[in-house]
């Protein structure tokens, strides 16, 4: 019973749930504490939990969790030999142990979104403050010449540190509400009970970015180039290359300018003038200081920001990879519009895979393919088409079995990162600052059962313990045969 009890600890509560194991002495931790209050009642457990071998030691731990990573690999393997196509998914991350990682960002930008970030969660994460906010009531005394609006303007929503479709519209409500969102952090600042002493501090800063003209240049700008994101890559690729030019800065500047104008903010100030330094010259005759326009300093940064993004677009969407699975999509979408693909133009678009198929066959299932689904819908997708297979009989799909090894090798694809970046998660999960010393074995192995929880429950705890007992003699002796 004793030996089950560890491994079950070890198994269900430890390993699937991500809890440390280990203490900070050998003596104590999570196993050792449920095993300790479990022998309370169970008085042989707690003779056996004072014996001096116990096995409960560390090398022990590691080799049970190494035992039942290997059964959980095992599984993976044999439906991964079942299947006729798999797929291998590497990325990168850094542990907590790691000493920095490296972001490329766009400065100004990135201190634009942390003010919009802070300022609008702390005004709307306290009734008291949002009250403020919602209570203060903007002139509507306007210059003839300036026409900014203030009336009927939606209030300011939380930023999303995630979704570019909610930033967009975060970034647009703040700046319609650019004017009370000043006026409230005044008021918040005067009250001594409003937001905490830290926040304060913090606040204070922010307060002072809001009055310079660069903040509102910059959010002119994240509005102006976030916006194309909710379309297409293609289109938001176009867009922003159309937008890298001296005249939708200077739309961009004007529009600042005026706003800044009715706000009453710092205007920019040109950047101290520097000489270049004496290292750099190669000849007797000193280069002259260079003297930057304010305004060529921030279109600078304006097209950093585009070209930033562009990179970053290219990179993801512009790939053959990608290509690739539009290609084979595109058979069936062409099968289902009744559209006749010959063999030759099949095999190029299958590509590196057209030694996986019948080509043949393939190209008499697909001519049958819409009377199978039975369907004349022109804007069925790939989702549609598995759901209707799911519903056929046994010899329907035999009969189209070289289509739904087309659609197998779709689904199999990965089409994003989300799968190793939830790998990411529970290593986050796993390797906090308070076990930043385990091992990179013992990291690896629980971290494949905490991420292949289903699988790891599915495994039988006398296998598990079978396979450990038959290692060593002296355990076949301690805890007898299985």
């Amino acid at each position: 019973m004793n030996k089950k009890k560890l491994v079950q600890y070890l198994k269900l509560l430890l390993a699937r749930s991500g809890q440390a194991i280990r203490g900070g002495t050998w003596d104590s931790g999570n196993l050792i504490y449920l095993l300790q209050e479990r022998s309370l009642e169970n008085p042989a457990l707690k003779i056996w939990l004072e014996k001096r071998n116990n096995w409960l030691s560390g090398d022990i731990q590691n080799e049970l969790l190494e035992t039942m990573a290997h059964f959980v690999l095992r599984k993976i393997k044999n439906s991964v030999l079942k299947s006729p196509f798999m797929a291998i998914m590497v990325d990168g991350t850094t542990d907590i142990s790691a000493l920095s990682d490296t972001i490329k960002t766009v400065d100004f930008a990135n201190d634009t979104l942390n003010l919009i970030r802070f300022v609008s969660n702390t005004i709307l994460d306290s009734s008291k403050r949002k009250n403020i906010f919602s209570g203060i009531v903007l002139s509507t005394n306007l210059d003839e010449e300036n026409d900014y609006k203030t009336e009927n303007i939606p209030g300011i929503i939380p930023f999303c540190p995630t979704r570019w479709t909610v930033r967009v519209k975060a970034v647009n409500r703040f700046i319609e509400n650019y004017e009370r969102v000043i006026l409230t952090v005044q008021d918040i600042l005067k009250d001594s009970n409003s937001i905490s002493k830290d926040g304060r501090a913090a606040l204070r800063g922010y307060e002072t970015k809001l009055w310079k003209f660069e903040t509102v240049f910059a959010l002119e700008s994240l509005s102006l180039i976030l916006g194309p994101s909710k379309h297409s890559s293609e289109l938001l690729i176009k867009t922003l290359t159309s937008s890298r030019n001296d005249d939708v800065f200077n739309d961009t500047w004007n529009k600042t300018k005026q706003l800044a104008v009715h706000l009453n903010l710092t205007m920019p100030k040109n950047p101290r003038v520097c000489k270049p330094p004496a290292k750099l010259e190669y000849s007797t005759t000193c280069t002259p200081p260079a003297n930057i326009d304010k305004k060529v300093a921030l279109r600078k940064e304006f097209f950093a920001l585009i070209d930033c993004l562009l990179n970053e677009l290219n990179e993801r969407f512009t790939q053959s990879g990608l290509d690739k699975v539009v290609s084979m999509e595109t058979i069936l979408m062409r099968s289902i519009n009744r559209d006749k693909i010959e063999i030759s133009e099949i095999k190029k678009l299958l590509g590196i895979h057209v030694t996986d198929f019948n080509v043949d066959q393939l190209a008499v299932q697909l001519i049958m393919l819409p009377n199978i689904l039975n369907s004349d819908n022109p804007s069925a997708t790939i989702k549609d088409i598995v759901e209707i297979f799911k519903m056929l009989p046994e010899t329907s799909r035999q009969l189209m079995n070289q289509v739904e090894r087309l659609i197998i090798l779709l689904y199999t694809i990965p089409a994003a990162s989300a799968t190793p970046e939830r790998s990411f998660s529970g290593l986050r999960r796993l390797k906090t600052y308070t076990r930043s010393t385990m091992s990179q074995k013992r990291l690896t192995h629980l971290l494949l059962l905490h991420l292949n929880q289903t699988i790891l429950y599915e495994i039988s705890l006398d296998d598990i313990l079978k396979e450990f007992i038959s290692r060593i003699a002296e355990r076949k002796s301690v805890f007898g045969k299985m």
